[in-house]
């Protein structure tokens, strides 16, 4: 997906599974990974953003899954 939609960075949790993921692709990848700490759950970040997506501030592919 990084190659094919040429991102930046993977952001990855930095918590739980999310580390021991950092860790093996950074041994075996060379994809640009940024852990990135949370500070509250899913579904308040999801919410967090919706003004930015309906403002067209942040726009996503629509063939992005």
């Amino acid at each position: 997906m990084h190659e094919a939609w040429r991102s930046n960075a993977a952001l990855i949790e930095d918590a739980a599974s999310g580390q021991s993921l950092v860790q093996e692709l950074r041994v075996g990848t060379t994809l640009p990974l940024k852990p990135i700490k949370v500070d509250s759950d899913k579904r308040s970040r999801v919410a967090a953003v919706c003004p930015m997506l309906e403002a067209r501030l942040l726009i996503l592919p629509e063939d992005a899954w």
